[in-house]
């Protein structure tokens, strides 16, 4: 650990000395191996179910599959074949997630048969909703409709085609975001109920060059909500939440579509289905520290300003203690700092009676070193604990209520990933705690 002073104040390489040590442990099983693509092994990347239940996997190459209950892989949608320049680099980008409509069932609703998708393309001929300054490619969400939402692979509506709900040009390659869902516990007649909500990144580099991070103006470094079947937002695509506190503020300068800011690299997000039924986001750390952090409507999350609780420095520092409070900045639930990983994939908070002790706890992961972690609510702000499984990206959960992790494996040289399983459970750390929740 270094710990300097000077104009700055006190700074760290270390946020958080000591080291996190086994806690829960729970027994791992493989359940599903899903086909290559591209001539490789699957770049496993998200998951998400349905509004009956189904439980998919998605590959950042573009190919979205079905796994029963009993492991059975079925191929539902191939997002690459569809010839809108899907761009799939083996970095950051390629196809994010997908989400269906809460009627995607529902005969004669206006979401029935309606799933979207969000993914990188490299096709810049469409005029972008939005831009900052430079593009390298957009990040897009498209709307899908099928004929029969009960299908075991996707067929088109007659007469449909996709249909562009959203484009953001990029002005690098990396932090594109790519989170997509709905609130799975938004009651019809609800505010809540069909928005659609999207996660972007600060546009890429280090240290928010495009000063991205506390501009609410713009739908980089966002949580973004939008109504994906309405009309009067920017392009005429999607349409404006008018819960959104950024579209009630009475500030011109503030986007309609935002619901909080201040993120670095939100790639996930997800809600508890029971308890408070909070939302959760993993936002990824500069060099320092990795956070979860409470979503909440109209919430500025501080980046660049803090990265995680503390006040960022640089890439390889932050302030020596946490920045005080400021009511101008949410501070995260729990954060980890880079002696135990890189880059937080988000997760889950599990609902299920099979694992003692774990119901109500979120579990989650980092991308990097495989890592998945347990928090527990609770008021000791630095205890922290996890176990490795192998890398695993993104988890899920099942119509059963069990956590599931789309898993990916590195080759021998530590290089691409090299496989891909989806396991049912995890292991889990004792907690992970940035402040009492």
């Amino acid at each position: 650990m270094v710990v300097t002073g000077g104009v700055a104040g006190a700074q760290t390489n270390n946020p958080y000395p000591g080291s996190i040590g086994a806690g829960l442990l729970v027994g791992v099983r493989d359940f599903a191996t899903v086909p290559d693509s591209a001539g490789a092994k699957a770049r496993l990347n998200s998951a998400a179910v349905s509004p009956d239940g189904r439980f998919f996997v998605i590959d950042q190459r573009g190919p979205v599959h079905s796994i029963s209950s009993l492991g059975a892989v079925t191929t539902y949608l191939d997002l690459s074949a569809a010839g809108w320049g899907l761009l799939n680099d083996n970095g950051e980008r390629g196809v994010g997630q997908i989400a269906f409509h809460p009627q995607f069932n529902q005969v004669g609703e206006p979401g029935y048969g309606k799933l979207y998708a969000s993914f990188s393309t490299n096709d810049l001929a469409p005029t972008p909703d939005f831009s900052v300054g430079g593009r390298v490619h957009d990040e897009v969400i498209y709307e899908f409709t099928t004929n029969d939402p009960s299908a075991a692979t996707f067929t088109p509506a007659p007469g449909s085609s996709p249909r562009q709900v959203l484009r953001i040009a990029q002005p690098a390659t990396n932090h594109n975001g790519g989170g997509l869902a709905f609130n799975p516990n938004a009651a019809a007649g609800t505010p809540d109920y069909g928005a659609l909500y999207y996660s972007s990144g600060d546009g890429g580099g280090a240290g928010d060059p495009y000063a991205q991070g506390q501009s609410a103006g713009t739908p980089l470094a966002a949580i973004l909500r939008i109504d994906p079947l309405g009309t009067n937002g920017v392009g005429g695509d999607h349409g404006i939440v008018a819960d959104n506190l950024f579209a009630s503020d009475g500030n011109g300068g503030t986007l309609a579509e935002n619901y909080a800011i201040g993120l670095r690299n939100p790639q996930r997000f997800s809600w508890d289905r029971g308890g408070a039924k909070r939302m959760f986001i993993g936002d990824i750390g500069q060099g320092m520290v990795e956070e979860v952090d409470l979503g909440l409507n109209g919430a500025n999350y501080g980046w660049p300003v803090r990265e995680g609780s503390f006040t960022y420095v640089d890439t390889g520092h932050v302030s020596s203690s946490p920045a005080p409070d400021d009511p101008a900045y949410t501070r995260p639930l729990a954060e980890y700092d880079h002696g135990e990983g890189s880059a937080i994939s988000g997760g889950f908070v599990y609902r299920g009676g099979a694992i003692a002790g774990l119901d109500g706890q979120y579990v989650f992961g980092d991308l990097v070193n495989g890592r998945i972690f347990l928090h527990r609510r609770g008021p000791d702000l630095r205890r922290r604990a996890g176990c490795a499984v192998g890398n695993a990206p993104d988890r899920g959960w099942g119509a059963d209520g069990k956590v599931a992790a789309a898993a990916h494996q590195r080759d021998a040289g530590g290089g691409q990933f090299a496989g891909g399983c989806a396991v049912r459970a995890g292991c889990g750390g004792e907690h992970v705690s940035a402040q009492q929740a």
